[in-house]
């Protein structure tokens, strides 16, 4: 199959295309549900921001893959990757990875309840990850939310477990990414 490049005027349409869809879709994030901040105030995607996105921008996930799953000790650890297409042409648009480990699923906010998988959970929240990577590898998403190296894991004293996301600090106003550019 060759590769048909774009133009940059179809580029350039795409991408305000794309644009204007994320924006619109922001309005409808709420912190700490879509969204965390970094230390430094920037937005980090989570993934219920990252399935929204995904839904606004006509994308769909396919090919899911297992790179890695491996046993550590007496936890199971799976890294996944994801591919997004684009619903009307069917092209691949972004991957990304993901990885978790079944140890997450015991920090105090996480336990599991009844007879499920530690495993399986291990790779949904794996794909969970891969989805939000991917979704940064567009453009006009990528635009909107840093990458989440800034975000400061909460440890629990008792467990020594890393909490998922930081708790936001007392008195912080849960707000949209892009609430202080008026959208």
């Amino acid at each position: 199959m060759a590769k048909q490049d774009i133009g940059i005027d179809d580029f350039t349409r795409q991408h305000e295309r794309e644009r204007r869809a994320v924006l619109w879709a922001l309005t409808r994030f709420r912190e700490g549900v879509h969204f965390l901040r970094t230390e430094e105030g920037k937005p980090t995607l989570m993934d219920a921001g990252a399935a929204l996105l995904r839904d606004a921008l006509g994308l769909y996930p396919d090919g899911d893959r297992i790179v890695d799953l491996r046993q550590e000790g007496g936890h199971l650890r799976a890294t996944i990757t994801v591919v997004l297409y684009d619903r009307a042409t069917g092209r691949p648009r972004a991957s990304g990875i993901g990885s978790a480990s079944s140890r997450e699923l015991l920090t105090p906010g996480r336990r599991l309840a009844g007879e499920l998988d530690p495993g399986n959970v291990a790779c949904k929240l794996a794909r969970k990850r891969a989805e939000v990577d991917a979704m940064l590898g567009i453009p006009a998403v990528c635009e909107q939310f840093s990458q989440d190296l800034g975000l400061v894991p909460a440890i629990d004293p008792e467990t020594g477990e890393v909490q998922e996301a930081p708790a936001p600090l007392p008195g912080e106003e849960r707000t949209s990414p892009v609430a202080e550019e008026g959208a």
